[in-house]
């Protein structure tokens, strides 16, 4: 159940990113689409399958950086002050400047939900050291 509700989100997402042309120009996208979706984590497990999410995309993006070093985005505003796309240059081709506004679009919508999640689901927090070793990976 709850791997479908991410699954659907990500294709919401990948839709609303999906609606930037070519040339730049942003059209309607992906904050009005999620805005009729009630999205909640609501377990512990939940919240570790978002943030594993999350960082897998954050990876992705750090990719994108390697292999594009001249990479930047903006993001583009609606009327209401909500983010409906970004703005990439520096992507090398259209295919790829597309792909990583959806990539953005798919961060920008788990962070929202990871930063509404109730404290009471966030996993207990560790005060224990971790060697450098065990720390990257």
């Amino acid at each position: 159940m709850k791997t479908a509700v991410y699954k659907s989100l990500i294709a919401v997402c990948v839709f609303g990113a999906s609606m930037l042309s070519a040339n730049g120009q942003v059209l309607p996208a992906a904050s009005a689409v999620l805005a009729g979706h009630d999205v909640s984590v609501n377990s512990a497990a939940a919240y570790l399958e978002l943030e594993h999410s999350i960082n897998s995309l954050g990876a992705r993006l750090h990719e994108a950086y390697e292999q594009h070093p001249n990479l930047q985005y903006r993001p583009a505003y609606s009327p209401e002050g909500e983010i409906i796309g970004y703005l990439v240059t520096g992507a090398g081709s259209a295919k790829a400047a597309n792909a990583i506004s959806q990539l953005l679009m798919e961060l920008d919508a788990l962070g929202a939900i990871a930063s509404n999640v109730d404290p009471q689901y966030l996993p207990a927090a560790s005060t224990a050291r971790v060697s450098r070793r065990d720390a990257m990976n």
